[in-house]
């Protein structure tokens, strides 16, 4: 359905997208005066999002230089949508109707379409950092995904309404916001997509609960269900990694803002008590694995990359050269066409910005940053950390070997005895490395 509509009625995403901007348009001026018309042109302006991400986006990884590119920016979320959206998805997730102006009753949107659209609305590098910056949004969006997926994995009461794709949509949304909850103390630089607050520090009505053992035992029980796909577990297990760098901060309350109903309350993003005794039953043998830590120019910096098939000097003047936003969003198309077991993406992400060049072939593609611009310094003393963390496919097929030290890369000759002291950069002090025996 998607696909013909973006391949055979391209121009349905020009009419959405026109609706979206004269909304958006009509609402910087002022709006209308009415309340009740107001929440109604809120409603229509958000659905018309909805329906522009699910045609236009698609996943998580989407290209950047296609031909319907253009109305990326119509789909980017307006930070006043936030708590309407959020509302939304906990009305869904808990059967209710929301009355009043914008109302509808219960029936209107289906739990598994509202959860499709917000995995293609994250897909977006730019709403993912939308929803995270509002006051309390990317905490507050998360706790439900994970409250949905609990269900899922560890209550059988829910089959009817949340089935193994509704699950992959909750773990692959849960996986795209990560990207913007993580610990900049533990990163060590500032985190270009932001780095807000992931998760509460934990859940229960005393907080009993720490988050990150929460999300253990959440995620290996989604993974070992009976019917997980593929793409949904390789999420969780992502999220596993990456555990020990996500900020959890804060209670569940403090992720609950306004009265009533018009926005999620404590009890919508707490788990309640059925789940939280499954999650007692779940043993928590050790904790997770931890994956590589990104590296700064993963996040943001478009990628090129090509299939290794011809000559170097032609290899990126070609047309059907695939350009992705960044090297994570190269990664997860990379690990969608790998076989099926452990690949750490952050990692993956960190060797393609390494190998981006344009000179060697990583994973059977010769990378280059859009820009034209290198970082061959960066890429010489980042390397060695992420290629023992990152797991490869027996045979390494398509990948180069490891790359050479700078003094071996440039072929000079260095006359060093084994006796001779080491540089600070653990090189021999023979003629080419310190100077020694030079003319000056």
């Amino acid at each position: 359905m998607r696909g013909a509509l973006r391949d055979e009625h391209p121009r349905c995403v020009a009419v959405l997208a026109g609706i979206v901007d004269r909304c958006r348009a009509t609402t910087s001026e002022g709006g209308p005066d009415d309340e009740e018309e107001e929440g109604s042109g809120g409603l229509q302006c958000l659905k018309a999002r909805m329906a522009l991400s699910c045609v236009l986006l698609g996943d998580e990884t989407n290209d950047t230089d296609g031909p319907l590119a253009r109305y990326q920016h119509s789909a980017i979320l307006d930070e006043r949508e936030v708590p309407a959206l959020l509302e939304l998805l906990s009305n869904c997730l808990h059967g209710r109707a929301k009355e009043g102006k914008g109302g509808y009753s219960a029936a209107s949107f289906s739990l598994k379409g509202v959860l499709r659209v917000l995995r293609c609305l994250v897909s977006l590098p730019e709403n993912g950092t939308v929803l995270a910056s509002t006051v309390n949004g990317g905490a507050g969006l998360n706790a439900l995904l994970l409250k949905g997926l609990a269900r899922y994995a560890l209550l059988d009461e829910y089959d009817a309404v949340l089935d193994a794709e509704a699950a992959e949509h909750m773990a692959v949304s849960l996986c795209q916001m990560s990207l913007h909850g993580m610990d900049e103390a533990v990163l060590g630089f500032p985190c270009p997509l932001g780095s807000e607050i992931f998760l509460p520090a934990s859940f229960g009505n005393r907080g009993e609960f720490e988050t990150r053992d929460v999300l253990t035992r959440v995620l290996r029980s989604y993974v070992d269900k009976s019917g997980t796909t593929g793409r949904g577990e390789r999420a969780a297990n992502q999220l596993l990694l990456r555990l020990h760098c996500l900020r959890f901060e804060g209670s569940v309350a403090d992720a609950a803002v306004g009265p009533g109903n018009s926005f999620p309350t404590k009890a919508d993003m707490d788990l309640d008590k059925k789940l939280l005794a499954a999650l007692k039953k779940v043993p928590l043998d050790e904790p997770p694995k931890r994956g590589a830590l990104p590296k700064e120019y993963v996040f943001d910096r478009a990628v090129a990359g090509r299939e290794k098939n011809g000559s170097a000097a032609k290899l990126f003047a070609t047309p059907s050269t695939r350009v992705f936003s960044s090297a994570l969003i190269a990664a997860e198309a990379l690990a969608a066409e790998q076989p099926a077991g452990p690949v750490d993406i952050v990692a993956t992400a960190n060797n393609v910005g390494y190998y981006a060049d344009g000179l060697d072939v990583y994973h059977g593609f010769v990378w280059r940053w859009a820009d034209g611009q290198g970082d061959f310094i960066e890429r010489i003393y980042s390397a060695a950390e992420t290629e023992d963390q990152m797991p490869v496919p027996e045979g390494g097929a398509g990948r180069s070997e490891p790359r050479k030290g700078l003094l071996e890369r440039l072929r000079i000759p260095i006359r060093g005895n084994d006796d001779e002291p080491f540089s600070i950069l653990g090189l021999k002090c023979g003629v080419a490395a310190c100077g020694r025996g030079s003319l000056f």
